[in-house]
């Protein structure tokens, strides 16, 4: 009779064990214990002990604790058309556990798409010179842009940091090159007559038209690009996808050309090869000084 009496209290106790193990939830440090009672009652527990009713409660844990999400190699173009690719993290905290538990698909691996979508609004709004210059302002606008988006499931973004932007040597590389080059040296001739005018150093016996060079989208086809010479002659290039169609007019203002020439993508790029004052390797070098110079400035 005592064996049977020991027999059923072990498995009393190994029964009493196995309900407190499935009803007591040990809830660390740094997260937090959404718990919703038959769909309706929702209340956040923890750290420490707390109790969930198998069955009849849905339980989420969810961080509490500020944590790094890294943003790594994220490729971006500039607002003057360069692709940059960009490194760092973004501070990320949970603001309302009970919209975290909410959201249908995780929160964090969301809040990191959004960030990267962000990130690459911002990096469009900015010129490369202007990347390198960045404030605290900047990232601060930054942040809450994200927190507008991550806010719907409870996680703020409370700050974004670039720890690198990296760029590659790609055409568009160089003509942005060849186009600060030119901005450059505007500046420095207005800085230098005093005209507060940003005018292009040219010959004595040279004149610059007061427009050279007007781009205009044409709807449905691609972009228009005018060119008038320092002789007064007027050409245009229609980019249109990988094709490009030349346009040469005559001495006077009509606007119908005087011939058109379609190019295939090779083609105007053996042109453009062509046409260019430098070599490659030249053009890359003059790259390289002006990214010393931008590391230069922001210093």
């Amino acid at each position: 009779m005592n064996a049977i009496a020991l027999g059923v209290s072990m498995i009393m106790i190994l029964l009493a064990a196995a309900v407190i193990r499935a009803v007591i939830v040990f809830v660390p440090r740094g997260r937090r214990l959404v718990v919703t009672r038959r769909g309706r009652e929702t209340t956040v527990k923890g750290p420490g002990l707390t109790a969930v009713l198998p069955g009849v409660d849905n339980a989420v844990m969810t961080p509490h604790e500020p944590d790094y999400l890294d943003i790594l190699w994220l490729a971006a173009t500039t607002a003057d058309g360069v692709t940059v690719s960009v490194n760092g993290l973004a501070l990320a905290s949970v603001r309302d556990p009970v919209g975290y538990a909410r959201h249908h698909t995780s929160p964090i691996s969301a809040t990191v798409t959004e960030a990267e979508e962000a990130i690459r609004r911002f990096v469009s709004r900015h010129d490369l010179i202007e990347l390198a210059g960045l404030t605290d302002d900047d990232l601060r606008e930054l942040s809450a842009e994200i927190t507008e988006r991550t806010g719907a499931w409870g996680v703020e973004v409370a700050l974004v940091e670039f720890s690198r932007i990296e760029i590659r040597l790609k055409e568009d590389l160089l003509e942005w090159a060849d186009g600060f080059a030119i901005r450059r040296a505007a500046a420095l001739a207005a800085q230098h007559d005093g005209s507060g005018t940003a005018t292009l150093p040219v010959a004595a016996s040279q004149t610059v038209p007061p427009q050279t060079m007007t781009s205009q989208t044409v709807p449905g086809t691609g972009t228009l690009h005018h060119r008038l010479t320092l002789g007064g002659q007027r050409l245009a290039v229609l980019a249109q996808g990988a094709e490009r169609t030349l346009f040469v007019y005559g001495s006077g203002v009509e606007d119908t050309p005087l011939r058109t020439i379609v190019l295939a993508r090779d083609e105007a790029d053996d042109l453009a090869e062509l046409l260019h004052s430098s070599s490659v390797p030249d053009r890359l070098a003059v790259v390289e000084r002006h990214l010393a110079d931008l590391t230069t400035q922001a210093r």
